[in-house]
């Protein structure tokens, strides 16, 4: 077996289409049970997971006459893209036309269906995308690999940002703008708004944007709910008694 250990961007298919190998062969290895327990998706890695990947015979086909011509078939695997587009209200936004561009492939037209979802068959090698629509006139690069499990922080703040709630850099820290974003996110849900990615905010952000909890453990704690205050000040609370209104225009001395 050989040894590999998981880079940014890289996802099962990618990684067996690398080595040659059927991604399933690499997923249903008793070798890689702890990691398939771990990931449960084989298509959200993280950066440094390590994966055995097993040693496959080469196909052997019947024999073949020399000083002849032979036709060999190849099935090419694909993978699917599938977005759900959504409104503010987050109904689906239906029946619009949208157009996937991919390097060195035939452009992709076709129209939302009824749930709003975008759809294509692609490489299983594809690293991105950039899907437009012309209608509302909008272009994103889709980053094909580059989600992280919610178990981490970054997978939480790409999730927010793909959601529509911005958490600043994706860079697995709760600052300010990330604790705002998961406390819009959580107002969104109907859910209290403490501004923590604890375990019930992550599998609500998982149901949202995969339609489904896998249920993963935590693997970056939330440290977020006490900030320390910098060294040399103290901390200080305010209350709104502490605030007094601003006057209204009409109450303003000229």
């Amino acid at each position: 077996m050989i040894k590999h250990y998981v880079k940014s961007g890289e996802y099962l298919s990618l990684i067996g289409c690398n080595y040659g190998i059927p991604w399933q062969k690499i997923w249903d290895d008793p070798a890689n049970a702890a990691f398939k327990e771990k990931r449960k998706d084989p298509n959200i890695l993280y950066p440094g997971d390590e994966l055995m990947i097993p040693i496959v015979d080469p196909a052997e086909y019947p024999s073949c006459a020399t000083d002849q011509r032979h036709k060999f078939v190849i099935s090419a695997a694909v993978n699917k893209i599938c977005i759900v587009i959504r409104d503010e209200l987050n109904h689906p936004i239906k029946g619009i036309e949208y157009i996937i561009d991919i390097t060195g492939y035939p452009q992709i037209k076709e129209k939302t269906g009824d749930d709003g979802m975008v759809k294509a068959e692609v490489a299983e090698d594809l690293d991105s995308a950039r899907l437009t629509f012309p209608q509302l006139n909008r272009s994103y690069v889709l980053e094909i690999g580059q989600l992280d499990p919610v178990g981490r922080i970054t997978g939480v703040q790409q999730r927010l940002r793909n959601l529509g709630f911005d958490p600043g850099p994706i860079d697995g820290i709760i600052g300010p703008l990330t604790r705002a974003a998961i406390s819009r996110f959580q107002s969104w849900k109907g859910m209290p708004a403490t501004g923590r990615a604890d375990k019930a905010t992550r599998e609500a952000l998982e149901k949202t944007h995969e339609g489904r909890v896998l249920g993963l453990e935590l693997e970056d704690e939330d440290d977020s709910a006490e900030e320390p205050a910098p060294v040399g000040q103290e901390k200080v609370e305010y209350s709104t008694a502490d605030w007094e209104p601003m006057p209204r225009f009409d109450e303003m001395e000229e």
